[in-house]
């Protein structure tokens, strides 16, 4: 990586370094691809001289480069190198013009490899500079085995750059919180002509799903351009029923997404009011809101 490199030479090593890392399938449920793709990290990086720690927490890896020997460099970059599972072609890079394509490539491989060479290339140029790299595998499905793990064993900065979000590219200094759960209902029905003997699953959950969405309608006024809003999002709707009867069980997986003046807790506090007895709330995960003052 001589310093005479053109622009248009660092562009292509950066771009075949990207298309090596989407070959992985770096999925949650392939431990093998995971630890494969450390693996390939440390290799790359293996001559230049940097201070490398690789970590386990659980069944995923975890990986920090710094140019310094340190664990509180100046800059730190965070990002994550799993990704969510597709289609065989997919995992297979290809440049159309000027555009890549391929699993992960903006969600955020592509950050990556601009990190890894960039770290890589000024470590073997002697250069100074107090930066690291925070690498997890675990960011697509939840990331408890990731960032904050590295944070409890003392890894700290003094600024951080996460190359993962931006809404349209934007720097962004604030996050909403995430509030994860799931709600359920068992019931004993009727059998499908006679609904009055017994109560439908699936009739119960909708009506309390509708009034745990009335609790946010600014759902309603979200836009591209104006979204700073607390939304939602409902999934994994799951019904179960016999031949002749109507559901006797039904259940959905819902996120909100909250902004000031919410809280996790305050806002799974509401959820739970609204709710009848008969329906079972199960917290998935949570994260509060994140603020950092851009003029710091």
């Amino acid at each position: 990586m001589p310093d005479t490199d053109t622009g248009e030479e660092v562009l292509e090593e950066v771009v075949d370094l990207l298309c090596e890392l989407v070959r992985f399938r770096s999925t949650a449920d392939r431990p093998d691809q995971l630890e494969a793709l450390a693996n390939f990290v440390e290799d790359y990086v293996r001559e230049a001289p940097l201070h490398v720690r690789r970590y386990r927490f659980g069944d995923k890896p975890a990986l920090v480069l710094t140019t310094r020997d340190t664990t509180e460099p100046t800059l730190f970059y965070q990002g994550h190198l799993d990704v969510v599972d597709g289609e065989d072609e997919q995992f297979e890079p290809k440049i159309v013009g000027d555009r890549l394509y391929g699993r992960g490539t903006v969600d955020m491989k592509g950050f990556v490899a601009l990190i890894l060479h960039l770290l890589k290339r000024k470590a073997l140029e002697g250069n100074e500079l107090d930066v690291g790299a925070m690498l997890t595998f675990d960011e697509e499905i939840g990331g408890e085995n990731g960032a904050a793990r590295l944070a409890e064993l003392g890894w700290r900065s003094k600024i951080l750059l996460n190359g993962d979000g931006g809404y349209n590219f934007a720097l962004t200094y604030a996050e909403k919180g995430i509030l994860k759960f799931k709600m359920a209902v068992r019931t004993q029905p009727g059998r499908h002509p006679y609904p009055w003997q017994g109560q439908n699953a699936f009739d119960l959950l909708i009506r309390n799903y509708n009034r745990v969405v009335a609790l946010f309608p600014e759902q309603d006024v979200a836009t591209d351009t104006d979204n700073w809003y607390t939304t939602f999002s409902s999934y994994d709707v799951r019904v179960e029923n016999g031949a002749l009867s109507a559901p006797h069980y039904a259940e959905l997986k819902m996120n909100v997404y909250f902004t000031k003046p919410w809280t996790a807790e305050e806002c799974f506090r509401r959820i739970r009011s609204v709710v009848d007895d008969r329906v079972e709330l199960t917290l998935l995960s949570k994260s509060e809101r994140v603020y950092v003052n851009p003029d710091n």
